[in-house]
């Protein structure tokens, strides 16, 4: 026997009355639903949560037997109606989420095909050297997916180009494939290789001339200082064979001169140290190098590619316009 409180007047009563003795209300008998687990009236004929329809003669549990455990069966029941709630609700957006991921999979899917396949066209393109009309298409595409990958690739095709075109000495086509180059942390020494380079080879082109076996010559050392000139002068150390069959070298000593937009040969000397020259005209180029010497070293080059273009014995194509005009700006 149990005590339980009457909804009207709020007194206790035993729960084997069928009415309250106090006020006279009936008493209300609480049962279990079996679909949902809620506490609900016994008399109803369908449970007002969940829908579930009682049968006749169907044997409920009042909630008073339950009465020791009605806590913890109340806690129950009410997380057990919520989880299926909230396992519902779950379903439902974990469904909308994935219907959307596959939306998009499948969208990036053919976009990616879609773009790879220009890429393939593009980077082709760079290889047959339509440069132009590629970096035309990238301008129209900039934030285009994969432009970015695209443009690495020219620049990587790119510098392929202009070693391949400086090892050959043509370092006019080097040139206008660095011009196509897109800006780059190794931009500028790529340009200052391709520029001193060419002054380099202008000039061997100026001294090879002098010596005994022109196809000889190769460069130990070149250096150049900035002296005031459009154009650095150049101090190069270089060797090749002498009229007895042996090899010799000296210091060779080159400036710019605009009337003849190239680097003039101006003499050479066997020692840096005026007192070791055989003449005056060496001790005289000797003094010249050591000024020049004082000076401010600029640039960078190759040495091994420089000789390797001048045994190689090609057409060397140079042009020191550019960078003439580009200094000119400059100033």
């Amino acid at each position: 026997m149990a005590l339980i409180t009457c909804p009207n007047c709020l007194q206790e009563y035993t729960d084997f009355l069928d009415a309250c003795p106090h006020c006279g209300q009936p008493k209300i008998v609480l049962i279990i639903c079996p679909e949902c687990h809620r506490q609900i009236s016994h008399d109803l004929p369908s449970c007002p949560y969940c829908g579930y329809i009682f049968r006749k003669n169907l044997r409920v549990i009042p909630v008073s037997i339950l009465k020791p455990v009605h806590s913890a069966g109340k806690l129950w029941n009410d997380l057990n109606g919520k989880t299926h709630i909230y396992l519902t609700q779950i379903q439902k957006i974990i469904g909308f989420i994935m219907c959307v991921a596959l939306s998009i999979m499948l969208l990036t899917i053919t976009g990616w095909n879609i773009l790879n396949h220009n890429y393939k066209e593009r980077i082709d393109a760079i290889h047959n050297g339509q440069v132009i009309e590629i970096q035309a298409w990238l301008q129209d595409h900039k934030s285009a997916y994969k432009a970015q990958a695209l443009q690495k690739e020219i620049n990587v095709t790119l510098q392929q180009n202009i070693n391949s075109s400086m090892e050959s000495g043509d370092y006019v086509n080097a040139q206008m494939w660095l011009n196509a180059l897109f800006s780059g942390d190794d931009l500028g020494n790529l340009k200052e290789n391709i520029v001193y380079e060419s002054i380099a080879l202008s000039c061997a082109v100026g001294v090879k001339p002098y010596f005994k076996n022109p196809q000889s010559f190769q460069f130990n050392s070149v250096e150049f200082y900035n002296n005031g000139d459009i154009i650095p002068c150049c101090v190069a150390r270089c060797s090749g064979q002498n009229g007895f069959g042996g090899y010799t070298s000296s210091y060779s000593y080159f400036v710019y001169s605009e009337a003849a937009d190239n680097m003039e040969f101006i003499g050479s000397c066997t020692s840096l140290f005026s007192g070791d020259n055989s003449d005056t005209d060496e001790m005289l180029i000797s003094y010249l190098i050591n000024d020049a010497m004082k000076n401010p070293k600029v640039g960078s080059v190759d040495v091994s590619r420089l000789n390797r273009v001048l045994a190689a014995d090609t057409q060397i194509q140079i042009d020191l316009s550019q960078y003439v005009e580009f200094k000119k700006q400059e100033t």
